[in-house]
């Protein structure tokens, strides 16, 4: 089995809103810091440098303010697509794995199937063998019942409470 390293399921949310939280924070601090820059008077400070900067800044200063915008947009955008893509990796087996276990009384034999892109993945043989396993216990108990419901209660010999015996300790 291949030994995979999961967010777990409940803090999943968590775990996304922290990182679009923290990226919006760091994005809105970094473009206040470079408006704050560009609104300084610096040009007694740098001169001439400046003065070209300050004239750029002027001619572009509504396109700045669209870039910033895009700025957050897209990655917040990018982040959002790709938390929602993962987290459809881990809801899709556990929703196919309900599905199977509702499905378990109406069937005799069940098997869980995975896509092979998903978190689970790793683990849908254990489930198949835990589904097999539980059918062959099925199969006993039902022989089993077969079994009792055939005894006459009232004469039982020592060969039939023997079977008994042995039918029990095969299912248990």
């Amino acid at each position: 089995m291949r030994a995979q390293q999961l967010i777990p399921f409940q803090k999943e949310f968590k775990f996304i809103a922290t990182f679009i939280l923290l990226f919006v924070f760091f994005s809105v601090l970094a473009f206040f810091v470079i408006y704050l820059f560009f609104n300084q008077n610096l040009g007694a400070a740098y001169g001439p440098a400046f003065q070209k900067l300050n004239q750029t800044y002027e001619a572009m200063n509504g396109y700045v303010l669209v870039a910033a915008m895009v700025q957050l947009a897209l990655p917040f955008g990018f982040t959002f697509l790709l938390s929602l893509y993962f987290s459809h990796k881990i809801a899709g087996p556990m929703y196919r794995l309900s599905q199977t276990l509702k499905n378990k009384g109406n069937a005799e034999h069940v098997h869980v199937q995975f896509r092979h892109s998903d978190f689970l993945a790793g683990v849908q043989d254990e489930f198949n063998e835990l589904f097999d396993y539980l059918a062959e216990r099925r199969e006993k108990i039902e022989t089993l019942q077969e079994f009792v419901e055939g005894l006459d209660y009232e004469d039982l010999s020592d060969e039939q409470l023997q079977a008994i015996r042995g039918k029990l300790e095969e299912v248990t």
